[in-house]
C-alpha cells in the first residue's frame, strides 16, 4: 500500500468518525428536547384534557419503537428489526 492510499484511508476514517460523533450529538440534543417537550405536553394535557393525559400516561409503546435522528435533524421511526437497513439508506 503506498503512502497516498494510506493518507486517503486515514482521511476517510476521520470523516466517518466525525460524522458519527456529530450524529451522537444530534441524538443527545433530540433526546433532551423531546423529553422536555413531552413533559410540557403532558402538563398541558393534565390541565386542559385530563382524560387524554390519563390515557397517555398509561400508554405502553411497542417493543420495537425507536426514533432515529437523521443527518438533516429530523426524527424517523423504524421498527428495530429493520432500523439498521433504513439507516444505511439515509446515509
Amino acid at each position: 500500500m503506498n503512502e497516498n492510499n494510506l493518507i486517503e484511508q486515514i482521511h476517510q476514517l476521520d470523516e466517518k468518525l466525525t460524522s458519527s460523533v456529530e450524529h451522537k450529538k444530534r441524538e443527545a440534543k433530540f433526546a433532551e428536547e423531546a423529553n422536555i417537550r413531552f413533559e410540557n405536553n403532558m402538563s398541558a394535557f393534565s390541565k386542559y384534557f385530563p382524560d387524554i393525559a390519563k390515557v397517555l400516561s398509561t400508554y405502553q409503546v411497542r417493543d420495537d419503537f425507536c426514533l432515529h435522528v437523521t443527518p438533516s435533524d429530523t426524527e424517523t421511526f423504524y421498527p428495530k428489526d429493520v432500523a439498521h437497513l433504513c439507516m444505511e439508506m439515509t446515509r
